[in-house]
């Protein structure tokens, strides 16, 4: 069985690239890139697009993550993946987090604040 390295390097917090194609006003559309390393073989420059309904608790609530974007094509482990996400997000945002943080009931948009940082996981991927 194959193993994926995933090293996650930024998060655009309300992406306006990710979010044009699908800018709804009820979600907050954010991308996260990284890069992926299959059998030896590094395909950078990749990214992932999540979401998160407006006004969910970012610490708690699901977020949804989308299909990685880049060169790679091969078999994936999509649930892993989309766990992993999850997890950098929250480590990111969450209240231990580097993000900017406003009580409950501000009305602020933050559009394309990017916060850098390097995280790895690994999970294995179907045959």
């Amino acid at each position: 069985m194959a193993i994926a390295r995933v090293t996650f390097h930024s998060y655009i917090q309300n992406s306006q690239e990710a979010g044009s194609v699908r800018n709804d006003k009820k979600h907050m559309f954010s991308r996260v890139t990284f890069t992926l390393e299959v059998n030896g073989k590094k395909y950078e420059n990749m990214h992932v697009d999540i979401s998160q309904p407006y006004g969910s608790d970012y610490t708690k609530e699901p977020i949804e993550v989308g299909s990685p974007q880049g060169e790679y094509n091969g078999p994936f482990n999509h649930n892993a993946f989309s766990e992993a996400v999850e997890s950098y997000y929250r480590s990111v945002i969450g209240e231990q987090g580097s993000a900017i943080c406003f009580g409950r009931n501000a009305k602020v948009v933050i559009s394309n604040n990017i916060m850098l940082k390097d995280s790895s996981v690994e999970f294995e991927l179907p045959v």
